[in-house]
């Protein structure tokens, strides 16, 4: 028996810890069942799926941009990469973009030169940017973070994940404010 729309909805709160508005999308979605494959099958966040098959891909549609290239397949690759933290979240919509306008995944990774940074070169870019803004933490102390966060991020370019990103240069501003 189908499972009734209100019940989806209530499993995907509670099941995927998905927010009222994308629970309430993707239990209604043509998407639905492609989110829960996904989900099972990658160590991605459910709500980086739902809000990838429900919000960027009908925000590219929106822009008037292509999608046809958009396969289930192509969206687990896509995934695929992200789990294996081969890839940041942060260059999905411009890999959506590539893919959709006919790429391949891995072709789209490589023109757009996305795929991540190792761990060791995100840290060196942290640690050369606090060197090199010591006057501004000295300043502001911790409120420093948005600015220092905005340097790296536009150095690395998509190729780091935005969350560690942020939590390296606590650390690192913290060892300098304390």
């Amino acid at each position: 028996m189908p499972e009734k729309l209100g019940e989806k909805e209530k499993r995907y709160k509670e099941e995927f810890n998905l927010s009222e508005e994308l629970a309430s999308q993707m239990s209604v979605s043509e998407n639905a069942d492609l989110f829960e494959e996904i989900v099972e099958e990658f160590d991605t966040g459910p709500t980086l799926v739902a809000s990838t098959l429900e919000q960027h891909l009908a925000r590219i549609e929106n822009e008037g941009l292509d999608t046809s290239g958009i396969t289930d397949d192509s969206l687990k690759e896509i995934f695929s990469l992200v789990s294996k933290n081969e890839i940041s979240k942060d260059a999905l919509p411009e890999i959506l973009e590539a893919v959709g306008s006919g790429s391949e995944v891995q072709e789209a990774v490589e023109e757009l030169g996305v795929r991540k940074m190792d761990s060791g070169e995100v840290e060196r870019i942290v640690k050369e940017t606090v060197e090199n803004k010591r006057d501004l933490i000295d300043e502001r102390g911790k409120k420093s973070i948005d600015a220092l966060m905005g340097l790296v991020m536009k150095e690395v370019g998509g190729k780091a994940d935005g969350q560690t990103v942020h939590k390296l240069l606590e650390e690192k501003v913290d060892e300098i404010v304390s």
